[in-house]
């Protein structure tokens, strides 16, 4: 059936694709289930601290429920992406699926920045309350990377306009549609 359906990919396609279809399974699976068991237990540890005795575990229940944000984020993030990894690999020679899949990794980058935007701010409280001087280099570098992405790629001003004009809504004309998914082609991210 694999191979059916991805005939027309050369070689290093074709183990490119198994390889992160295995990966895929595997990984997407792996980290969707762990995800779920986070929140289980966050969820039956906050119904257990709920009463007033308790409020150094729920400060601290508090504090895992932050931080599980961002992991939920990353972990929506990896799912999505990998996902549309595989089919951008699938449809490797259709204009269609091409564009369409260029639209939904903006948006999905743009919608990332948003989010972690979003919650950093509580996250990096909690390291400078808790975890003092933890990671201090790397996260100024990440910052520093992240900072240095978003202003390479436009991704605020192009990630706006693929989100307003075609992603959120349907912009019933079709030429504004097609310049707007084809606004980045031919320009790879790298960090």
């Amino acid at each position: 059936m694999i191979e059916q359906i991805t005939f027309k990919l050369n070689e290093t396609e074709y183990e490119l694709y198994m390889q992160i279809e295995n990966n895929y399974i595997i990984d997407a699976q792996k980290r969707f289930n762990t995800v779920r068991i986070y929140h289980e237990l966050i969820n039956q540890l906050s119904s257990i601290c709920k009463d007033k005795q308790y409020k150094k575990p729920q400060l601290i229940v508090s504090k895992f429920q932050d931080i599980l944000k961002i992991n939920d984020l990353l972990s929506i993030t990896f799912l999505d992406t990998i996902t549309n990894c595989r089919d951008c690999i699938l449809s490797h020679d259709n204009e269609w699926y091409n564009k369409f899949h260029e639209k939904q990794s903006y948006l999905l980058i743009y919608e990332f920045f948003i989010t972690y935007n979003k919650h950093n701010t509580c996250i990096n409280n909690i390291i400078s309350n808790d975890f003092i001087n933890l990671l201090d280099d790397q996260r100024q570098s990440l910052s520093e990377k992240i900072r240095l992405f978003k202003k390479k790629h436009k991704i605020e001003n192009i990630g706006k306009k693929i989100r307003n004009d075609i992603a959120a809504h349907i912009n019933p004309d079709f030429d504004v549609y097609n310049k707007t998914v084809s606004i980045r082609r031919n320009a790879p991210f790298t960090l």
